[in-house]
Formats: C-alpha cells, sequence, structure tokens
C-alpha cells in the first residue's frame, strides 16, 4: 500500500440472499465535522528499508474521493463482501479533515452474472444564478440497461445530499436539476440493471459546480470520459 494520511475506517460484513452476489455499493449522503489537524502519512516499510522520515503526500482535494471499499470474497465456500468505509478524509491543501458521524449507502445484490461496471461518458454540470438551481447531464450507457443515474454532492456545509437524475431519451442523457447547491462539490454515480456500481470523480478529487448566468456557464465544465470499469 502506497503513502498516505493515517485516517479512522471501519469495516461491515455484507451477505447477500441466497442465490445473489453482492454486485456494488453507492454513497447516497452522510454528515460529517470538520477541524484542522497534521494527519500522520503511513508508508509501505520492510526490515531491509527502513522509513527514517514521514513521507510527503498531496491529494487533489479531499482523500480519498471515494469513501468506501468493496471487497468481495470470489471462494465457493462464501459469497459475502467487505465493505470498508473511511469515517475520514483529509485535504492536503488547506489542512482540513472531515470526520464522518454518519454514512449512508444503498447496496445491490444481484443473481446475474454481470460483473462489469457501467461507463460515463461525459458529466456537465453547473448553478444557473438566475434560476437558482444548479443542473446535470450525464451520458452513460452498460450492455445490460442503466437501471439508476445520480448526483452526491456537499457544499461543505458539513452534510452530503444526493438526488436521482431522469433519462431524457431524446439526448439520450440522464437530466435533473435541484436548489440549493451553489458552490458545491460533487460526484455522478451509475448502476446498471445488474446492481453494478461505477463513482466517478475528477482525478481523485470532486467536481466543481461553477455559476452561470441566464443558463450560460461563465466557467463551462464538461468533462468527456473514457470508458471506464470497477
Amino acid at each position: 500500500q502506497g503513502s498516505g494520511p493515517v485516517l479512522p475506517q471501519m469495516y461491515v460484513d455484507l451477505r447477500p440472499p441466497a442465490g445473489q452476489r453482492l454486485h456494488g455499493v453507492a454513497f447516497v449522503g452522510g454528515t460529517y465535522i470538520t477541524m484542522t489537524l497534521d494527519p500522520v502519512i503511513n508508508a509501505p516499510v520492510n526490515e531491509y528499508a527502513p522509513v527514517a522520515t514521514e513521507p510527503q503526500f498531496q491529494s487533489e482535494g479531499f482523500y480519498p474521493a471515494r469513501p468506501f471499499t468493496l471487497r468481495n470474497n470470489d471462494t465457493v465456500e462464501r459469497a459475502d463482501a467487505t465493505l470498508t468505509l473511511a469515517i475520514g478524509q483529509h485535504d492536503t491543501a488547506s489542512g482540513v479533515t472531515r470526520l464522518y458521524t454518519d454514512l449512508q449507502y444503498d447496496v445491490y445484490f444481484s443473481a446475474l452474472a454481470d460483473e462489469i461496471a457501467p461507463e460515463i461518458r461525459s458529466i456537465d454540470g453547473f448553478y444557473d444564478v438566475t434560476a437558482g438551481r444548479a443542473q446535470f447531464k450525464v451520458e452513460a450507457r452498460d450492455d445490460s440497461g442503466i437501471a439508476r443515474v445520480f448526483i452526491s454532492y456537499t457544499t461543505g456545509d458539513g452534510a452530503w445530499s444526493h438526488f436521482d437524475l431522469a433519462h431524457d431519451t431524446t439526448a439520450a442523457k440522464w437530466k435533473g436539476a435541484t436548489t440549493g447547491a451553489r458552490g458545491a462539490e460533487y460526484q455522478a454515480q451509475v448502476i446498471d440493471a445488474a446492481g453494478n456500481a461505477l463513482v466517478m470523480t475528477r482525478k481523485g478529487g470532486y467536481f466543481q459546480l461553477p455559476d452561470a448566468l441566464g443558463g450560460i456557464s461563465q466557467q463551462p465544465q464538461k468533462v468527456f470520459l473514457p470508458a471506464l470499469g470497477r
């Protein structure tokens, strides 16, 4: 494991219903407190190469951007999985640490053999100052079909929220709008018909929501992405 700040974690064992497997997990909300501190930075060590000084670490915003890790158990005897929750995140630029007092996740079980995550091809978001709402568009695809696309976001006020997008068949994109998200940082999440999940962040950080006047962004943010899987 590479270098990184030492942050609190919690482990949850998940056992699917009979005949099913855990396919995906989605982060839908949470609450946190913030504090300024200098966390210990860990480093891989062995008996032949001791570490004399604390290594340097830089992050693209709050680390880890995706505050969970899913580990499936692929043995025949067991079909359960372990969900590792990061209940702390650290931003090296500001020195601010978020400590979570509540985390909410949706988990997806399925008997389908498909374990390939969906793709996100583009993400577009801005805050329409005139209308007083944030607007988002996400282009996603999967051979089994897309079941759900949603945005999770925080304005730095101590809480993460989420809202689901609706599929626009004419534009072939998922669209939606919400109020109260000005200045938010956000991530897009997609669930396919088999329950496989994809969480899309921006190079380890979060997407930033720029202001727009009359629906025209002063700082356009449209991200086109290659096909990515979990």
